[in-house]
């Protein structure tokens, strides 16, 4: 017996109204307020010239007002971009996001779908019998959005292999983007809604929270028509310690975070791996770029390597903390013997 669509949505897709409504009322401690502090830096790998998105540079602008059309930038987009104003619908929140099916990208969801493991990539790193060169070049080009045309940078860059950094000043701060750009971002970049349930732990407090993380969620996409396996999307929090050294008597460890999306497309004809991490430590983001950094193609590569890798860096920061903390059980048993 098939599972309805309803199910399929609520279990794979939907947020729920519970987690709605926390993520509604947490809003104003998570995101940032004034739209100028909002920040997105991108790494990508692409054949288009996208400098011309960066903040720093003004020809972008410069072009749109003289009614040219950039390279990439589609004409009927020229005129949504040129406007200072986000145009997001204040109600977007407590609705469904506009969908479209972004040619062979369908939006359907389906537990038919047999398989869900992609085959490894071959080793691109050997030549012969000659050793990899690790790390090689840089593959990405970084871009710290001019967030006027976040839009248009998304659409330009839809198939290609990105990385959006939403980053905090420090682990108790807000994240820097507003709750419009944030969810303007994950329209553009056809976001599933359960992603919003990972930025409630994200924000302004005082202490770490005890609640604990929501766990991972996967979603196959499918094509509608023939059910054939077309990708996945995923989100999930890790948590890892950081050595802080803090003095005062305060604890030199520090309980952090980091939420992680993929959206992984096997379209040979338009694939895209998009990836949206908040938060996300130093270690993380030097693996990501040695990594990407020895693979040529990184559209062509396993893209389950990089989750691993996280996974294995959030892993290793806790050995030496719970040495530590064995350390300071076995002080205690000795005293209170003693």
């Amino acid at each position: 017996m098939d599972p309805s669509r309803y199910f399929e949505r609520t279990l794979f897709y939907d947020r729920s109204p519970v987690a709605n409504e926390y993520y509604e009322r947490s809003s104003d401690r998570i995101f940032e307020r004034n739209p100028e502090s909002s920040r997105v830096e991108v790494w990508v790998q692409t054949s288009k010239h996208v400098s011309q998105y960066d903040k720093t540079n003004e020809e972008l602008g410069e072009k749109i007002d003289g009614k040219v059309k950039k390279e990439g930038v589609a004409t009927k987009h020229l005129a949504e971009i040129s406007s200072h104003q986000l145009n997001v619908d204040s109600k977007s929140s407590a609705v469904a996001p506009r969908y479209s099916s972004d040619g062979d990208d369908t939006w359907s969801v389906s537990s038919r779908a047999s398989s869900t493991a992609l085959p490894a990539a071959p080793d691109q790193h050997q030549r012969g019998s000659c050793p990899p060169l690790y790390p090689g070049p840089p593959k990405l080009a970084n871009v710290d959005l001019n967030l006027r045309y976040l839009r248009a940078f998304i659409k330009d860059t839809k198939s290609d292999f990105r990385v959006f950094y939403l980053r905090q000043i420090h682990s108790y701060s807000r994240v820097q983007i507003t709750k419009q750009l944030f969810e303007q971002l994950l329209e553009g970049c056809h976001v599933f809604p359960k992603f919003n349930e990972y930025l409630i732990g994200f924000g302004n407090k005082t202490s770490e929270a005890e609640v604990g993380p929501p766990p991972l969620k996967f979603r196959p996409l499918c094509d509608s028509h023939s059910n054939r396996y077309n990708g996945f999307e995923c989100s999930y929090i890790l948590r890892y310690v950081e050595f802080t050294n803090r003095g005062g008597g305060k604890s030199p460890w520090s309980l952090r975070q980091f939420a992680v999306y993929h959206r992984y497309k096997t379209n040979i004809a338009n694939p895209c791996s998009t990836w949206i991490l908040v938060g996300a430590s130093q270690r993380t983001e030097l693996e990501l770029d040695r990594y990407t950094r020895s693979i040529e193609t990184l559209l062509g590569s396993n893209p389950f390597e990089l989750h691993v890798i996280f996974l294995d860096t959030a892993i290793d920061s806790w050995r030496e903390y719970l040495g530590h903390l064995t350390q300071q059980v076995t002080y205690q048993i000795k005293h209170s013997v003693s």
